[in-house]
């Protein structure tokens, strides 16, 4: 087997730029606390957002024929990266977890919205998860057949940018158990439903989640989008392409908290000298760098992977990935805080803004616990792997 090509070509080296400028330009890190302050605030910037879409960031990974680009999650990682390092807010990972379910890629049809999702003017985003710990494979949601389509109740949890969707893809059981692969059930419902209610909320991280409750949602028969094994595999796939794609944010917010703590290495003077020059500093300086290294080559691992045809080892290769950055941004925003000393406590120093979203990023998808499991029982027999 030929191993992948990690390195960045020419063409994604002007990507990566082009990517950086726009976001210098348009969506700083001040943009952060301006919409974390600011009363009343959606969790995005409306006009960014557009410009987002004119760039094709949303299609890169959608086949040409369906009206993406067909660039592939390689490229796409990319872009979350850029938007790692600069903490943008937006609901781009939210609409690319979404985009398998819509783009025919997975043995669903073409969704009639999926042009105007790649557009910027409707957003989709899933609404899977149901237990405050990721337990993907749980769903108590129910989906009632009807004489006229089906009728969902039951309650999602932390869903992405659930406040400014249009529509929700919600996950809901036809029959079986809650854990039961088979019996599954894909449904795209209008957010406006009746009987459909988001509670909007905040990470510590200010990003924005909510809880949507499902109060005898009634929805036509042509909601129904995937049903059975292959609403399963369809949940997979998004959740490979979502942890993926948070990983290559979190890889662009990690390698930036390091860049901010070196720096401060090499100004900061005390003692009569720059603290850069201490020995037991650059020790650990240098720990931060070999953890931001192996980061590095697992997210494009995985990115190249999600590029490919086997699934096993995609999840195998998303599962280490997530796990790597979970450990390697941890370890670098907490020592970018002590090495900034008194000052990296404070809300004007930037450094504090990646420690929170270190946490909350490494919950999100999946904790290292879950994804080592994952990684168990995909490696293992099925009859030895961890519950």
């Amino acid at each position: 087997m030929t191993a992948p090509i990690l390195a960045h070509d020419e063409d994604e080296q002007a990507l990566r730029s082009a990517a950086r400028s726009f976001l210098a330009a348009h969506s700083p890190i001040s943009d952060l606390r301006r919409l974390r302050d600011e009363p009343g605030s959606a969790g995005m910037c409306p006009v960014v957002w557009k410009k987002m879409a004119e760039l094709d960031w949303l299609g890169l990974a959608v086949d040409e024929h369906q009206g993406g680009s067909g660039a592939g999650y390689f490229q796409q990682g990319i872009i979350f990266e850029e938007l790692g390092r600069a903490l943008v807010l937006s609901p781009l990972l939210a609409v690319a977890e979404a985009l398998p379910c819509l783009d025919g890629s997975h043995g669903t049809p073409v969704a009639p919205q999926l042009a105007s999702v790649l557009a910027g003017t409707t957003i989709v985003c899933l609404a899977h998860r149901e237990s405050a710990h990721y337990i993907p494979e749980l769903v108590a949601t129910t989906a009632r057949a009807t004489d006229s389509g089906f009728v969902l109740s039951g309650r999602k949890q932390f869903v992405a940018y659930a406040g400014l969707a249009d529509e929700l893809i919600i996950s809901a059981r036809l029959s079986g158990q809650p854990r039961d692969r088979n019996g599954l059930g894909l449904f795209v419902v209008d957010s406006a439903a009746r009987g459909l209610e988001v509670e909007p909320l905040r990470l510590i991280d200010s990003t924005p989640r909510a809880h949507v409750r499902l109060d005898d949602v009634h929805v036509g028969a042509s909601a129904l989008i995937a049903q059975n094994v292959t609403a399963a595999d369809l949940l997979d796939r998004c959740h490979d392409v979502a942890t993926a794609l948070q990983a290559a944010e979190m890889l662009g917010s990690l390698s930036a908290a390091l860049e901010l703590t070196v720096t401060h290495l090499k100004n900061r003077v005390q003692f009569e000298a720059i603290i850069g020059t201490f020995q037991a500093l650059q020790h650990r300086a240098a720990r931060m760098l070999i953890a931001q290294e192996l980061a590095t080559s697992a997210v494009r691992a995985a990115l190249r992977s999600l590029d490919g045809s086997d699934l096993d080892g995609t999840a195998v290769d998303v599962s280490v990935a997530k796990v790597t950055v979970n450990e390697a941004f941890s370890l670098i925003a907490r020592e970018g805080v002590q090495m900034h000393g008194g000052m990296g406590m404070t809300d004007e120093a930037d450094i504090g803004l990646y420690l929170k979203r270190s946490q909350t990023a490494a919950a999100l998808g999946g904790d290292s616990g879950y994804h080592r499991r994952r990684i168990a029982r995909h490696k293992l027999p099925q009859d030895s792997a961890p519950a």
